[in-house]
């Protein structure tokens, strides 16, 4: 077959049921996952450039890009019976944000923060 031409091809590869997974990259990059799921959902900077995304016909949809920093991972490194979402019997990893990410514009979706984060099922981070 023939190698993607595009730069992050998220819609391709999951159209192709490849298994995303996201991680932040850091120290390259921010460590915020708010920013990469901005960026695979606008396909933009976070000063809204360039205009219309890079490669837009790339860009994934807001549950997409949330389970890719959630059971994508999980399934990925061989845990998705242990973690990657909540249900009984599952570890308790999850953080709580500042706002919905499904209430707001996606151009604002670099700005959620988290709140808190439970590891275990024990607050290990709160704001």
């Amino acid at each position: 077959g023939s190698r993607p031409t595009a730069h992050y091809p998220w819609r391709s590869l999951l159209d192709r049921g490849v298994c995303v997974a996201f991680g932040s990259d850091a120290p390259v990059e921010p460590a915020d996952p708010f920013r990469g799921i901005h960026a695979a959902v606008t396909r933009q900077r976070v000063d809204g450039e360039p205009h219309g995304g890079r490669e837009p016909e790339e860009r994934i949809t807001l549950t997409e890009a949330l389970r890719a920093y959630s059971l994508a991972p999980a399934r990925a490194a061989g845990l998705a019976e242990h973690t990657g979402r909540l249900k009984s019997g599952r570890l308790a990893d999850f953080i709580t944000v500042d706002q919905d990410p499904y209430e707001i514009p996606e151009a604002d979706l670099w700005r959620i923060r988290t709140e808190a984060t439970i590891v275990g099922g024990q607050i290990v981070f709160h704001r």
